[in-house]
């Protein structure tokens, strides 16, 4: 099957979302982000994104933001990642 495509994404704005830790038997750390890319991104939800070094999962879909004019036009998708 071979390595995935890699390809960058440029003119993104990423807010972090809330981390949760939970300890049933074990310690496990969620951390995540809410990312706007520009419209149209090539991304899918079983789809891994590299962020800052870290790998995370996309949660969810790739939701496309229309705007009236075009010029405020955006893709959100949210970011994940567990440890432990």
């Amino acid at each position: 099957m071979g390595d995935p495509a890699r390809s960058d994404i440029t003119g993104c704005w990423a807010e972090p979302t809330e981390t949760s830790e939970i300890v049933d038997g074990r310690l496990a750390v969620r951390t995540g982000w809410t990312v706007a890319s520009p419209p149209n991104v090539d991304l899918r939800p079983d789809d891994h994104v590299e962020f800052a070094g870290i790998e995370y999962d996309i949660t969810g879909g790739v939701m496309p933001i229309p705007s009236v004019t075009g010029a405020l036009s955006a893709s959100k998708f949210t970011l994940v990642r567990w440890e432990g």
